[in-house]
Formats: C-alpha cells, sequence, structure tokens
C-alpha cells in the first residue's frame, strides 16, 4: 500500500502512521525542555514580587524564542505529516456548535437529514443559562472517532462569552484551566482557553492598557493565532472590527489531528496550559502501556471569523 492510498480503516491508519507520530513528538519533547524549566524559577520570582503584570512580560520576554522554536521544529512536521497521510480526503466541515460555559456541544440532526447541521440558541437564553450548575462541567468538544481525524468544526462564540474571558472569567473550564498542549491541545481542552493561548484579545477588558493592539502595529511577538493552518497561521478574518471597539460574535474553526502521546505545556498570553502523557526517555523505553496515545483526538485552531453584531 503506497502513502498515497488511504485505508478504509481509520484505526489502520493510525496505526500505520504511529511510530512516525511518535519520533516526531521526540522534538517537541527537546523543543520545550527550556520552557519547562522557566516555570520554576520565574514562579518563584512571580511570588516574590506579587504582580502578575510584571511576571508576563517576564515569561513572553523569555519563552518568546523557545514558542518559535517549538512551533517551526515541532508543529510544522506534524501538521505536514497529518497533509500527507490525508492529502486524499477532502477537507470539510462537519458542523457549528453553539459554545456553552458548562454543557457539552451537540448537533441537531433533522428528520429528512442525518447531515450533522447548526446548533444554534438564542443569546439570551444561552449566555444566562446557570454558568454555576457544575463546578466540574463536561468537555465542550464531544468525543469524535478517528474517522474525523483532518476535518474542521466551527465554535460560535458570544461577545458575552469573549469578555468573560479576558474579565476575571466565571467559567468553571477557564477557571480549573481545562488546556492541555500548546498549539496542538487534547480535545477535552477548552476551546477558549485555547483562543487566549495562541493569543486572541479583545480591546475592552478591565486591564490597565485597554487599548487594543493590531498584529502589525510594532510587536516584537510572531502572532500564529490559527497556529493549525499551516498556509496562514494567523487566519483571523474580520480584524478590522475589532479595533471598533463593538460588539461581535466568533466562530472558531479548529482542524482534528490525531491522538498524540504526549502534550507540552507551556506560557503564552497569560496561561500556563497543562502537560498530558510522557515523553521520558524511560517512557520510550517501555512498551505502549506505558506510554499510551491520548484517548481522544487532538485539535487546533484553523480559523477565527469576527461576526459584527447587528445594529
Amino acid at each position: 500500500m503506497t502513502s498515497a492510498t488511504i485505508p478504509h480503516d481509520p484505526n489502520e491508519i493510525y496505526r500505520q502512521t504511529q511510530s512516525r507520530i511518535y519520533s516526531l513528538q521526540e522534538t517537541i519533547l527537546d523543543s520545550t525542555k527550556d520552557v519547562r524549566g522557566n516555570h520554576d524559577s520565574t514562579g518563584k520570582a512571580a511570588n516574590m514580587l506579587d504582580d502578575h503584570l510584571k511576571f508576563d512580560a517576564l515569561m513572553a520576554e523569555k519563552t518568546l524564542k523557545k514558542t518559535n522554536e517549538y512551533y517551526t521544529n515541532s508543529i510544522i512536521p506534524l501538521l505536514k505529516l497529518n497533509e500527507e497521510i490525508y492529502k486524499n480526503k477532502v477537507l470539510s466541515n462537519i458542523g457549528t456548535l453553539q459554545y456553552h460555559p458548562t454543557k457539552t456541544g451537540k448537533f441537531s440532526r433533522s428528520r429528512h437529514n442525518t447531515d450533522e447541521k447548526l446548533l444554534l440558541e438564542p443569546p439570551s437564553l444561552l449566555y444566562y443559562n446557570q454558568v454555576y450548575e457544575r463546578n466540574m462541567p463536561p468537555p465542550f468538544l464531544p468525543a469524535l472517532g478517528l474517522n474525523h481525524i483532518h476535518s474542521l468544526l466551527t465554535v460560535h462564540v458570544l461577545y458575552e462569552q469573549l469578555y468573560d474571558l479576558f474579565n476575571e472569567s466565571t467559567s468553571p473550564r477557564v477557571n480549573n484551566n481545562e488546556i492541555w498542549g500548546s498549539d496542538i491541545y487534547t480535545d477535552d481542552s477548552d476551546p477558549l482557553l485555547a483562543l487566549k493561548h495562541c493569543g486572541f484579545s479583545i480591546p475592552n477588558n478591565k486591564n490597565k492598557d485597554r487599548s487594543y493592539k493590531h498584529p502589525s502595529s510594532g510587536s516584537n511577538n510572531e502572532f500564529r493565532r490559527t497556529p493549525a493552518n499551516l498556509e496562514n497561521p494567523d487566519n483571523v478574518k474580520g480584524e478590522s472590527y475589532i479595533s471598533t471597539s463593538k460588539k461581535f460574535d466568533l466562530d472558531i474553526t479548529i482542524l482534528y489531528l490525531q491522538p498524540l502521546r504526549y502534550y507540552p505545556p507551556m506560557y503564552r498570553n497569560g496561561i500556563w496550559s497543562r502537560s498530558w502523557g510522557e515523553m521520558s526517555q524511560f517512557a520510550l523505553e517501555m512498551d505502549d502501556e506505558y506510554c499510551a496515545p491520548h484517548d481522544g483526538l487532538s485539535f487546533g485552531i484553523y480559523e477565527l471569523v469576527i461576526k459584527p453584531r447587528d445594529g
């Protein structure tokens, strides 16, 4: 069987490419060692200073170079491998889900059509629906099978939810820091936390600096707010509308990827993402049962579309 031929069984695809993915994951381990080392030393400094702004600035300076190396050496090869494996599979969007802070997204199905369809609720009912009904809500993204690898899914987010994200959030998922990985995340990670971790922001927040800084405003940071998009890692449509300070909703389109054995932590944009799995030399030398891949899919942000509010 040639690499250009895709087996009908998605499990067979994963088995055939497992070793190649794991070899790339060893590179991820090397690319994040220094970043993890910075966590301990700067964490102590942050406690002494008790100053989050200085802590953020310090960590941003220390991790910028390593973040860029990590993306170049680890994420790009994984995305290229995904494209190679699935080059004969049409990249299609399986549907849109309305984000909810405490519930798992669900697709609606028509009696006459089994295709997954857009499921939206009125903003007034959705956003004010008992946010505190659970302290440990289930993951928002529904569990999907291997047949959905190399597929897109869109998450529709209300402005009120974005505002909450950047202003002392009341969301249990945000407060629980439910995010595992960097640029590529586990499917039980919160997509809004991934959004912030990848650098998206809004101008209306309670931070000291309330001005919105467009990526072209001279920042020395390389914007990659859609890191799963190889052709355009900062694929944000409607960017100019953000700086108007008017309310807008947001469509986050994610790309589903293969399960990984290790998701590294990284500090970015005020968030320490968490690690999942093990890629130590000891684990690599043991059987798969000691270092099994994540039991769900992976995802990365592929596209962001600003949706201005009517009126």
